[in-house]
């Protein structure tokens, strides 16, 4: 309903007037346009429909405009139902001095105005400037204008046709204001003020809403059944009389056609044109908003009973408290539950509450911290400092002279009236619960050592068949490593040996699954906390998921912050096991396009400990919020057919979440089914200050004044990058294509300067790094060093990179120790050298080689003499002692040995050797070999003589390591 009065309408009406007349502008008048807007102009074709042909009328006519002078303003104003306005202005218009036209000219302009949040838009104009030479084109009468300053002697003829162009105008006005008046969908009526208030005029809409006939409404019988209808609110016409101002109102009423129906109504005393006093009536039908209205009443009714029900059928009492005032009042209704608070009075003060229902009520072992608790200034302190619930289980003396249980429940609530503390208290029966509790407890207890039984069953099995299970992985591994080894061909053949030896080592990974539950479950995991190269642990976790990743078309990125140290004190083999545990269950449980990120940061140093935050997230099927609850659980799977094949044991999150606990750290997780997870890993870390980090400092120191260019489309890469060089001293420029690259190049070239390091994205839109290192080199040759990033496995590019004068490969992600180290030491040839060494080092050592295992046995074997070392074997302890002890002074440089054999383990035989009386019984090294993976394995191992100690299935590179180790 329209909340603007007759004084602001009319304002409103004679400031477009004003502006349009005497300023000449037109901006305001089209600002207040409606989109359904009719104009009819002063000329015989002056006439448009529509928001943009109306105003398309008065800016075509803007240039023609001329300052009037106008004066005896007179306004007339109806209200046209609840949101419309008429407003019908009289003035007198004449030229001002400063133009080179004539005019005088009573104008009638008439405006429809809708009323919408109380601004007005301008829905219909009629304006009757009374020219019969106005031109068809011309807003103004420009050209006649002109010919009454300089013919002044046709202005009385001129004026008459003023008269009669006016008069035309005011009759086509009345029709229309007719139309309008029988259009809106208000009903509108005129009342004399006069008793017994007859009707002046009224619409037809008004009829309808009564319900009268159609015939009857363009009957001359119409205003006698309208009126019998109106003077039923007779009341309020006479409060609108004697009382001044507007009435609103809604009744119900019964039509003619007997239906009933709601109308609201609008009461008002206007002035007609005449100037006499009118009662306008403006009725709306709201028969429809009204029975809405009702049946969500009803249902709001309904609800609240039944949640009122609801609530007192579970509490015993609830109690309004307001802490500040010292008052309370119970709002429970007695007769709905059974409650032991009948005899306390229904309001009243706090204070004689607690006191009360203490001496009465409360058992004597539960009074002193019943007062304590629930003292008025001791909840209002509490509540103050934050605390949101006071909570206490207490027994409490009931109407059967029993004690029964039961629970407060203290409740802090928003006062938004005031600063009072105001809460509710809840009481709470809880005899059943308190049964139910001990039911449940019993139940638990019966089903944890029926768990503790089956587990223990479970670990004895699994134990038994570790060493089967390993024995037949080692063959696979080790056959791959032989074919590596023996083929020679390109640097292929050896990357796809590398992944059949990846993939084995993920198989090995569900069995080790199963032997590290069965350790945690019997409490013998413990923490080999050592110190460990960072970067290079997350360059290891990338060369397997990467390539998986990649043939699954998921697309994986590792972002790292830069304030990442390089070196930590923690258990690199649990840190690693974490995220490959989490990276594998992202690729399993997949859809091609899917995301993986894999992120860390530091959030706290302190006391030697940095805090670091791993987040895995991936948009993956997610998890649903039930099966959340038992995610940690152990061989809990959601939906094990999701995995694609890939199914794991049921254990990787289990042992993940144990070996977090171990660390002391936290794991929290968000997923949503069918949106993804993330898994938000927190863990301490030992800080390393060393001579190393102390080197890396001079390193940092050597590499200020570079300057370098940063190349990648992935701006929190490239950005990364660029705070790295920044620190280190860099001059750093961040582009993110290859051609804003070799813009780069080109610009610093023809001013006589280089790039120092150019760092390149490899996958980029528009240019790919290689073809960008191409473009480079053809403008600066081999005078800037230039490093392709990528986060995929660059050696299937490797070759064409050289060619296009690439000098090195760093995979993503990028850490600031790796960038050091690769541009203070960028020649790799002494590693090179270093391999060359260790080879002819071993050339024509003597090992004895000590397996049951043929295949194993061959394998080794092959390995060993493929770096020219002779080798001897034996198939149990007792033939390896006996060749050792008949071996001559010198003659076998170490042993290799197996430690699960017939005949003779490897153990006994370490110490028959060592209690020996040959010469190098005491100082020959002895490495076992073997699939016992536990710690108190190797401690049983070195206790017995063992010097080193590698685990089945073993790594080619990690074994002549170790024999180099204790050879030179």
């Amino acid at each position: 309903m329209g909340r603007l009065n007759k004084e602001e309408v009319i304002a409103f009406a004679r400031k477009i007037l004003r502006t349009y007349f005497v300023e000449s502008r037109l901006d305001f008048l089209i600002s207040t346009f409606d989109d359904d807007i009719i104009w009819l102009g002063g000329g015989r074709m002056q006439k448009a429909e529509g928001k943009e042909d109306v105003a398309n009328w008065f800016i075509s006519g803007k240039n023609d405009m001329f300052p009037c002078v106008m004066e005896n303003e007179d306004y007339q104003y109806m209200r046209l139902g609840d949101d419309y306005h008429m407003v019908e202005g009289v003035s007198d218009l004449y030229t001002s001095d400063n133009t080179e036209h004539i005019m005088f000219a009573s104008q009638r302009i008439t405006f429809i105005f809708k009323e919408e949040d109380r601004k007005l838009k301008t829905v219909h104009i009629h304006n009757s400037i009374p020219f019969d030479e106005l031109k068809d084109e011309e807003l103004f009468p420009v050209e006649y204008s002109k010919e009454q300053y300089d013919l002044l002697h046709e202005a009385y003829e001129n004026k008459l046709s003023e008269i009669d162009s006016a008069n035309e105008a005011i009759k086509n006005q009345a029709m229309l204001l007719n139309r309008l008046y029988q259009s809106v969908p208000s009903g509108i009526l005129q009342l004399e003020c006069e008793y017994p208030h007859n009707i002046i005029i009224a619409n037809h809409k008004i009829g309808q809403i009564y319900g009268i006939d159609e015939k009857d409404i363009k009957s001359g019988n119409y205003y006698n059944l309208l009126y019998k209808k109106i003077i039923e609110s007779e009341d309020n016409i006479s409060k609108v009389l004697h009382n001044g101002g507007v009435i609103d109102y809604e009744r119900e009423i019964i039509k003619y056609n007997k239906e009933k129906a709601w109308i609201s109504v609008h009461l008002d005393v206007l002035n007609d044109v005449g100037g006499n006093d009118v009662i306008q009536c403006v009725i709306n039908d709201i028969t429809k908003q009204k029975h809405a209205l009702i049946e969500k009443e009803n249902e709001q009714k309904l609800e609240n009973s039944l949640l009122r029900s609801a609530i007192f059928s579970s509490n015993e009492a609830i109690l309004n408290l307001n802490l500040t005032a010292d008052t309370y009042s119970i709002i429970t209704s007695f007769e709905e539950v059974e409650s032991d608070y009948r005899n306390i009075p229904r309001s009243g003060r706090y204070d004689d509450l607690i006191d009360k229902s203490c001496d009465l009520m409360v058992h004597p072992d539960y009074k002193e911290e019943y007062r304590i608790k629930f003292d008025r200034q001791n909840v209002i302190k509490q509540f103050k400092s934050g605390k949101k619930e006071i909570y206490m289980e207490l027994m409490e003396l009931g109407e059967d002279g029993e004690y029964h249980w039961k629970s407060y429940t203290f409740t802090r609530a928003e006062n938004i009236y005031n600063e009072d503390i105001i809460g509710i208290s809840i009481v709470k029966s809880l005899d059943k619960q308190r049964s139910e509790r001990i039911r449940s407890e019993q139940l638990l207890k019966d089903a944890l050592n029926a768990a503790r039984t089956a587990n223990e069953a479970k670990s004895d099995f699994l134990s038994r068949m570790s060493h089967d299970i390993r024995t037949p992985l080692n063959a696979i591994i080790g056959m791959s490593t032989i074919g590596k080894l023996k083929i020679e061909k390109p640097n292929s053949v050896l990357d796809c040996f590398s992944k059949i030896d990846s993939s084995s080592k993920y198989l090995l990974s569900l069995i080790n699954d199963i032997l590290d539950m069965s350790k945690i479950e019997s409490g013998k995991v413990t923490l080999n906390d050592e110190r460990f190269d960072f970067s290079e642990m997350i360059h290891e976790i990338n060369e397997i998921i990467y390539d998986q990743a990649v043939e699954k078309g998921i697309e994986y990125k590792v972002y790292s912050d830069i304030n990442m140290d390089k070196y930590y004190i923690a258990d690199r083999l649990k840190l690693n096991q974490i995220f490959m545990n989490l990276l594998s269950n992202s690729l399993k449980y997949f859809s091609k396009g899917d995301f993986i990120h894999f992120s860390f940061k530091e959030v706290k140093r302190e006391r030697g400990v940095s805090l670091i935050e791993f987040i895995v997230e991936d948009s993956g099927c997610g998890m649903s919020k039930g099966f959340l609850d038992k995610l940690f659980l152990p061989f809990e799977q959601e939906n094990a057919g999701v995995a694609r094949n890939n199914v794991g044991t049921g254990l990787g999150l289990t042992i993940v979440k144990n070996i977090v606990d171990i660390m002391e750290g936290n794991i929290e997780v968000i997923s949503e089914k069918g949106r993804g997870s993330k898994f938000i890993v927190t863990l301490p870390l030992g800080i390393i200050e060393s001579e190393e980090e102390a080197e890396y400092r001079k390193k940092k120191e050597l590499l200020k004044g570079l300057n370098v260019l940063i190349a990648d489309d992935d701006e929190i890469v490239a950005k990364q990058i660029e705070v790295i060089m920044n620190d280190i001293g860099a001059e750093a420029v961040k582009v993110n294509s290859g051609s804003a690259a070799v813009d780069e190049v080109k610009k610093k070239y023809e001013n006589d300067e280089f790039f120092d390091v150019c760092f390149i994205d490899w996958k980029m839109p528009d240019m790919n790094g290689i073809e960008t290192t191409g473009n480079i080199r053809r403008i600066v040759g081999e005078d800037t060093t230039i490093i392709i990033i990528t986060a995929y496995d660059w050696s299937v590019i490797e070759d064409e990179g050289r060619r296009a004068g690439v000098n090195h490969f760093i995979s993503k992600p990028v850490f600031e120790h790796t960038i050091c180290d690769y541009l203070t030491d960028i020649d790799v040839k002494h590693i090179r050298h270093r391999h060359k060494k260790s080879a002819k080092s071993l050339k024509g050592r003597n090992v004895l080689l000590v397996e049951d295992n043929i295949l194993n046995q061959e394998i080794a074997k092959s390995i060993l003499e493929m770096r020219g070392m002779n080798v001897d074997t034996a198939e149990n302890g007792k033939e390896a002692v006996d060749k050792f002890i008949k071996s001559d002074i010198g003659y076998y440089d170490m042993i290799l040995m197996d430690i699960r054999m017939p005949v003779m383990d490897g153990i006994e035989a370490t110490k028959a050797i060592r209690s020996s009386s040959h010469h190098r019984a005491q100082d020959i090294p002895i490495i076992a070999v073997s699939a016992n993976a536990f710690k108190e394995d190797k401690i049983k191992a070195f206790d017995a003589g063992i010097n080193g100690y590698l685990i089945k299935p073993f790594d080619a590179g990690n074994m002549m390591d170790m024999i180099e180790k204790f050879l030179n």
